[in-house]
């Protein structure tokens, strides 16, 4: 699974460097894919530990720090510190959880920015990114795509976790709902003082089809035929999921596809549309998502 997500972050990467061609493509390695356990294998500051960066590039070193502190009986916030010839400035995240803390040139400009990560409440994750100037801190805009969102505009935040780093690449993973709640990412770039996507416009999920646990319980089992799209080795053929096969969906444009494999190893694609009538939830080619699969597993 490892191995199937680094080569799909070589090719965002090469998508990004296509998009921006002033950017420099690169071979993630292990500074641009990232475990669980491991969210900054670059950059990474510890809690209550001080360290020193020219973050403004005026070559003058600033003191960058971070420590939690309570928000009320249960909850924490990071509390982020710059500190600079005894003036000091400082951020707070609000309620944070599993929280992590970076320093890092995204696009080598010789500027540095400060990312700090984490989990909201119920797996509702966000990344904030920071640049010190002038004395202050100041919040970076992100393209919006966040979940269940038609995804137009920019937030002073970004949606997701970062479970990537790389020259000017910036992977966030969240949840979103198409046919099913699943974790996935998009790639971002630093342009113009704000991060953008680059990327092929779709979220990629995060899918171990290797696991047998994904077929007992992770899948959709097709309960009436189903018109689809079939891909093979840049072709496209058309035909129908049969009843009772069984697929994963990995990625989606949450519009109008939602990509799938096969537990037999088949690829393609289905047309998607958003429930209107319902008010949520997906139409697989014009027909309730409930009529074409057995159990399609969202969660709250």
């Amino acid at each position: 699974m490892k191995k199937t997500l680094v080569w799909m972050l070589s090719l965002m990467l090469v998508l990004c460097s296509a998009a921006f061609a002033e950017e420099t493509a690169v071979t993630p390695d292990e500074n641009t894919f990232f475990a669980e356990d491991n969210w900054f294998p670059t950059g990474k500051l510890e809690m209550n530990t001080a360290t020193e960066y020219d973050l403004d590039g005026d070559g003058t070193m600033e003191t960058v720090s971070w420590k939690e502190e309570a928000v009320d009986e249960y909850d924490n916030e990071v509390v982020l510190t710059v500190e600079k010839d005894g003036a000091k400035a400082e951020y707070r995240s609000g309620m944070i959880f599993m929280e992590g803390v970076a320093v890092y040139d995204l696009d080598g400009d010789g500027t540095f920015e400060i990312f700090i990560t984490g989990d909201e409440m119920s797996s509702d994750y966000f990344t904030v990114a920071l640049h010190y100037a002038d004395g202050q801190l100041t919040k970076l805009d992100f393209a919006n795509v966040d979940r269940g969102d038609e995804n137009t505009g920019y937030h002073d935040y970004g949606y997701g976790y970062i479970t990537g780093l790389g020259e000017n690449a910036l992977y966030l993973n969240g949840s979103q709902d198409v046919l099913g709640t699943y974790f996935g990412w998009r790639a971002f770039t630093l342009k113009d003082g704000r991060f953008e996507t680059c990327d092929d416009g779709l979220w990629h999920f995060d899918r171990d089809l290797e696991d047998a646990d994904t077929w007992d319980w992770g899948c959709l089992t097709v309960k009436q035929e189903a018109k689809a799209t079939f891909q093979n080795e840049g072709k496209e053929s058309e035909g129908a999921l049969q009843v009772g096969d069984k697929l994963v969906i990995t990625a989606s444009d949450k519009a109008t596809r939602a990509y799938f494999e096969t537990q037999d190893g088949r690829q393609g694609y289905l047309e998607i549309a958003p429930n209107a009538e319902q008010g949520w939830g997906w139409l697989v080619n014009g027909v309730s998502e409930n009529d074409v699969f057995e159990i399609v597993p969202y969660a709250d």
